[in-house]
């Protein structure tokens, strides 16, 4: 079995990752707590760091973005540093996942939707490491945080991906993780791009990114611009999007709506392109763990969007009969699915 491997999981504001360990060719799991550096806690956070619009991209980096880039580095470093030295590894493989577009080689992110450019964040990432005197093996790519939630939910003996022929995942936080298995394999969502667009690239009829109506994040700034408070004062305050949800029935409604439709636009999508039904769609990451803290929502998200496959003029009746009579959506609790998922990625990427 493979011990030597180490998992990290990147967001916006904070950098997370474990042990992973082997249990057979088909099973993966944690081999270690989990350690998380914020970035707000690194030496070269930014306060004034702004990030650019995707339309800006040949834009030079700022300094402010750079220090923030920095800051990702760091946090990194501290992620792994500690993991080897709190559990005495030697010369790991590992693998990171983060949000954003990647550069062509893989080792750099070209875009982030609430985060810097990083174009040489491995490189820079590496020569830190060397000087710290950290031995591992080289990391061979930066992986996708979405395609790594699908590994580990894949991979982990408790994954809710694990014995279905196809299903759709998806995990919320600051942004939306996607993630598909179909033949009973997971499938980078880059591949199904064409029939299935992710997330945050789909809009409803007002050209909102139905990101931005449903993560944690995109919630806190709906609620931001109608309260004309920054997201820095509702969170100091103690506004999170449960107690918004709560107060404020538009957004509310808005929440409901959106990813029953956004739902019902995978169930479709899978049945025009290939004929085919889920098995499954798994809801994980902190938009799961909300929707357990407030079934009262998911049970909305479930009544309406039922209602909309009895009514569908795009499934045949064998299909709604499928969805009408089986309870096929659930919630994961492995929220540490990105952390596996991306060991698993170091474990094969040197196969």
């Amino acid at each position: 079995m493979n011990y030597n491997l180490i998992g990290i999981d990147g967001g916006a504001t904070k950098i997370s990752g474990a042990i992973i360990k082997q249990i057979n060719q088909n099973s993966f799991d944690l081999a270690s707590d989990v350690t998380t550096v914020l970035i707000k806690d690194c030496p070269f956070y930014s306060t004034d760091f702004k990030p650019v619009e995707i339309d800006a991209l040949q834009v030079s980096l700022s300094i402010e973005e750079e220090r923030q880039g920095i800051a990702y580095v760091e946090a990194c470093e501290k992620v792994i540093t500690d993991l080897i030295e709190q559990n005495q590894f030697e010369n790991p493989n590992i693998g990171i996942g983060m949000p954003g577009l990647k550069t062509d080689n893989l080792r750099g992110i070209q875009f982030m939707n609430n985060g810097p450019r990083i174009p040489r964040i491995l490189d820079v990432l590496e020569q830190r490491l060397a000087m710290a005197e950290i031995k591992h093996q080289p990391i061979v790519r930066l992986g996708n945080d979405s395609n790594y939630c699908g590994l580990g939910e894949f991979y982990s003996p408790n994954g809710s991906l694990r014995a279905v022929n196809n299903a759709y995942y998806i995990g919320g936080g600051t942004g939306i993780a996607d993630a598909i298995v179909l033949d009973r394999k997971p499938v980078p969502f880059d591949e199904v791009q064409v029939w299935m667009k992710k997330t945050w690239d789909l809009k409803n009829e007002n050209g909102i990114s139905l990101e931005t109506l449903i993560s944690q994040q995109g919630i806190m700034n709906q609620y931001a611009e109608k309260t004309g408070k920054s997201v820095i004062e509702l969170e100091n305050n103690g506004i999170f999007p449960e107690k918004i949800l709560k107060e404020n029935k538009e957004i509310e409604i808005q929440f409901v709506e959106t990813i029953a439709y956004l739902f019902k636009d995978r169930i479709h999508s899978l049945f025009v392109e290939k004929n085919q039904i889920f098995d499954r769609i798994v809801i994980g990451l902190r938009l799961g763990k909300f929707l357990i803290n407030n079934p009262e929502l998911l049970d909305s998200i479930k009544q309406l969007l039922l209602n909309q496959i009895s009514k569908s003029e795009i499934l045949n009746p064998t299909a709604q009969d499928h969805y009408l009579q089986k309870n096929f959506i659930v919630i994961s609790e492995l929220y540490h699915a990105p952390i596996i998922g991306a060991g698993v990625d170091a474990y094969y990427a040197t196969q």
